[in-house]
């Protein structure tokens, strides 16, 4: 089988086994988005898909297993976790809950960027899982170019490597976003790291319907300079075109004066979708935008997890036929079963308006 590319079409489940075997990182579907994955003992795959995502190394990856049995293959938890791991497993597992614990020996720092802790999870993808059975344990980022909109479908995953990455069509993701994550400390200490869809008042009442007792810290994603766990830097999940969010319903004529407003003091405005560290001289200048080139994102705003899924998806369409995209979001929906989703957006967000103007 061809081991370079490009890959056009999708692979089957036996090729991106073959492929993983060969140090070929391959993306795989997932519940919550695709990863692009590499065997956790296979450094020089692990070091392409640092590579192909251009992906700094100071950034933790995730490792999938198939069962809570394989956590040991990786972790070497304190015994007095084991108890609350083993409970939330049987909850939560498979499914979108990322377990931040102390690592086994010998793992790759590459892996863990160096930390003493790794972040495992069981995935809930009959297609994620039994790669994982084959291959066995999988690191796997999002597959996606750093800091951009994760893909949650194959053709996504296409479009942001242009065919360099084979791709496994397990169809579309059906949670949208990417996983809880929760760091697991003795003596039981708990600290949400990420928000996901699996929220920390969903983990805190199982664990007491079962009698565990522990302590929740506030959420710090930082040990010193280090990064604990992905997804955590203040700009993340952003679309190839900017998109602004507004509290209010804006027609377009309205947006693009609205943020001439904001930052007139600038002189020509020039949008882009990627950190400043990223930045490319190819930036659209607002000037140049008609009114008529904004693309607005339609997403069912009454039903969190049909909106979680959808998220991504519509940053990525959008962003094919729009140079400049629009949300429009609610002020009513950044807490409660909205908090995840809306940490997603103002991550994905270049300029924010309207009541959300002065979010940091």
């Amino acid at each position: 089988m061809n081991l370079i590319g490009p890959y056009i079409d999708p692979i089957s489940v036996t090729q991106a086994i073959f492929l993983l075997e060969k140090s070929q990182p391959v993306a795989i579907p997932t519940e919550t988005v695709y990863g692009l994955a590499a065997p956790i003992k296979d450094s020089e795959a692990i070091r392409r898909v640092f590579e192909l995502k251009k992906r700094p190394f100071f950034d933790p990856l995730i490792v999938h297993i198939d069962s809570f049995a394989q956590l040991f293959h990786v972790a070497d938890p304190e015994q007095e976790l084991v108890p609350i791991l083993k409970s939330l497993a049987d909850a939560f597992w498979p499914g979108p809950l990322t377990v931040v614990v102390r690592r086994r020996e010998g793992l790759s720092p590459l892996i863990t960027a160096g930390l003493d802790t790794v972040a495992v999870r069981v995935p809930r993808h009959p297609t994620a899982l039994h790669i994982i059975h084959e291959v066995g344990p999988l690191a796997a980022p999002s597959a996606n170019l750093f800091g951009k909109t994760s893909p949650t479908r194959a053709e996504h995953v296409t479009d942001a490597f242009q065919g360099l990455v084979p791709v496994v069509d397990g169809g579309p993701c059906f949670v949208g976003i990417e996983s809880t994550i929760v760091l697991c400390q003795k003596p039981a200490t708990l600290q949400i790291l990420r928000q996901g869809m699996i929220q920390q008042k969903d983990i805190a009442s199982h664990l007491q319907s079962k009698n565990f007792s522990v302590t929740w810290n506030s959420s710090i994603a930082y040990e010193g300079n280090a990064v604990l766990a992905p997804g955590t830097l203040k700009h993340h999940y952003m679309p190839q075109s900017p998109l602004v969010v507004s509290s209010d319903p804006l027609p377009p004529e309205q947006v693009l004066q609205q943020i001439f407003q904001k930052y007139s003091h600038r002189g020509n405005i020039a949008l882009t979708s990627e950190p400043k560290e990223n930045q490319q001289n190819e930036i659209p200048v607002l000037s140049q935008i008609d009114p008529h080139q904004i693309g607005y994102l339609e997403l069912p705003l009454t039903d969190p997890t049909l909106c979680a899924r959808l998220l991504y998806h519509e940053f990525h369409q959008k962003s094919k036929r729009y140079p400049l995209l629009f949300l429009y979001w609610p002020a009513s929906h950044t807490g409660g079963d909205w908090a995840p989703i809306w940490e997603r957006i103002t991550k994905a967000a270049t300029i924010r308006l309207g009541l959300f103007a002065q979010v940091t």
